[in-house]
């Protein structure tokens, strides 16, 4: 049975409750059933040093709330990577849904 890929979106890994909530996930998922992937739409944060090293990274960089350059980027991404299931936190979730749409 293949592995399912789930990738996780935040905008930063500042010290935050959702953001640690997102570490967490990424980390706990039983490797022999998924594939993780941790996205930061904006930036990265001290709990960046707490994500597993198995975990496919992305960062955007976005400052604006809408950029078609890291929209583009991340969908690139989810291609190739063949992500099956974006988690979106917190205000993440408009990019999710944008990319989804590609």
């Amino acid at each position: 049975m293949s592995r399912i890929t789930v990738m996780h979106l935040m905008d930063s890994l500042a010290i935050g409750g959702a953001e640690r909530v997102a570490v967490n996930l990424v980390n706990l998922l039983p490797r022999d059933k998924y594939h993780a992937y941790l996205c930061t739409t904006r930036q990265e944060g001290p709990l960046a040093d707490l994500v597993a090293a198995d975990v496919g990274r992305l960062q955007l960089n976005r400052v604006r709330t809408f950029q078609w350059g890291p929209l583009r980027k991340l969908v690139q991404f989810i291609r190739r990577e063949q992500i099956q299931i974006l988690h979106a936190h917190s205000s993440t979730l408009l990019v999710a849904n944008l990319a989804a749409l590609f």
